[in-house]
């Protein structure tokens, strides 16, 4: 594998990591507008209840 290749490959993780990141955060906000505890939220999704704060403002 060229030095380029392995860039690219990193660049490809990377961003997948951050549309996963970018979806959760999505999955969460509708959770908590549909009127589900933050602790419910908490636990299927993964995220912090600070995540969840943040989210809300």
């Amino acid at each position: 594998m060229t030095l380029a290749e392995k860039w690219k490959l990193e660049g490809l993780e990377k961003g997948l990591q951050q549309g996963l990141e970018k979806g959760r955060l999505e999955v969460a906000r509708s959770m908590l507008l549909e009127g589900i505890n933050k602790q419910t939220v908490v636990k299927v999704t993964g995220l912090s209840e600070e995540d969840l704060s943040q989210l809300l403002n």
